[in-house]
C-alpha cells in the first residue's frame, strides 16, 4: 500500500536499503545483547546458553545459526 502511494520510488534501491538495514539491525542486536545479560531471567539465560553450546559444536552449525538469525524475521 505504501509503495503504491509512493510509486515514484525506485524499487531495487528501496529493497536493497531495507534488506541491508534489517541485517544491520539484527547484527547490532546480536552484538550488543550481551550488555543486557543481567536483565535476562535465569531460566531464559540457561536456555540461551544451551542454544549457544549447540551452535558452537561445529563451524557449519555456527554459520547456519548466524545466517538464520540474520535472514529471518524477528
Amino acid at each position: 500500500m505504501l509503495f503504491r502511494l509512493n510509486s515514484h520510488l525506485a524499487a531495487v534501491p528501496l529493497v536493497l536499503v531495507g534488506a541491508i538495514s534489517a541485517c544491520m539491525g539484527r547484527y547490532l542486536l546480536a552484538r550488543y545483547t550481551g550488555y543486557f545479560r543481567r536483565f535476562i531471567p535465569h531460566k531464559q539465560l540457561a536456555n540461551l546458553e544451551a542454544a549457544g553450546e549447540l551452535v558452537k559444536k561445529s563451524k557449519r552449525s555456527a554459520l547456519a545459526g548466524i545466517a538464520l538469525f540474520a535472514l529471518s524475521p524477528l
